[in-house]
Parts: C-alpha cells; structure tokens; sequence
C-alpha cells in the first residue's frame, strides 16, 4: 500500500471536540515522563494509521534559548505501553513574553495501529526541569486507505 498518493476517506483528529491532554517531562535531563493516556482502548475501532500530532509547547518567558524534546507514542494496557513512534524535536524559545504556536508534527510515514487500540504518550527533553505540552492530539485516517 502506497502511502504517497491521496485519499477519499475523512481524515480525522482525536480528542475531537475536547482538549487534549497535557504530557510532562521529570525534573531530570533526558528522563522519560510518565505515560499519559491519549486514545483509550475501544474508541477508535477500525485500524487506523497515525499520520500527525498536535501539541502546545507550555510557554516559558525567555529569550533565544535552545531546547530539545523526544515525544513516544505508545500501544498496550497502562503499565504496558510498548512505544510505536519516536518523534525529537529541536525548538528555540525566542519570545520575552512567551508566546508560541502549536507544534503541528507530521509524521516520516503513517504508522498503523490495530482497532481497540489504547494509545499513549510520553516526553523527555534537555531541560533540567518539569516542561509541560498540552492539547496533545493524534490525526489519523482509519482503514482500509482509499
């Protein structure tokens, strides 16, 4: 199946019509955050692929300063999430008052998920410091692709 061409399905976004949740790193450098539930299991229940995520970077008032971030999204019951995406992202924090747009993330390739699938998210990133990203959300396109 080529993912290069179009398709006739809707494509879709989830949560849809609610805010999506927040997703933490821990105080510490490059340690991964807890998982937090994105997609709960039954909701989506066609396969679908993951083809974008949306998030919103917590603003941080300061001025030419440098981060790194790696997002997982992850399949499984809590506690047993197994990671399916990696996703690092480098952003420079250039706002005095701290304003930023939403962080719009397609993905290299659609990833697939079974139906019923419960779907998760984690971070880690380079600051020394609890970092917050919001309204996080998935686009996807449910099977088959046509």
């Amino acid at each position: 199946m080529s993912y290069l061409g179009y398709t006739t399905k809707n494509i879709k976004c989830y949560p849809l019509a609610a805010s999506g949740p927040t997703v933490a790193s821990p105080a510490t450098a490059w340690q991964w955050g807890s998982w937090v539930e994105l997609v709960p299991a039954g909701t989506i229940t066609v396969d679908f692929v993951i083809t974008h995520f949306v998030l919103l970077e917590d603003p941080v008032a300061a001025v030419d300063a440098r981060h790194q971030a790696v997002f997982e999204l992850g399949v499984g019951a809590s506690g047993s999430e197994v990671a399916i995406i990696d996703i690092p992202v480098t952003y420079l924090i250039d706002s005095a008052v701290g304003h930023l747009a939403p962080w719009i993330i397609p993905l290299p390739v659609p990833r697939k998920v079974n139906a019923n699938s419960r779907v998760a998210i984690r971070c880690t990133d380079s600051i020394a410091a609890i970092r917050t990203y919001g309204g996080v959300k998935i686009v996807y396109i449910e099977l088959p692709y046509t």
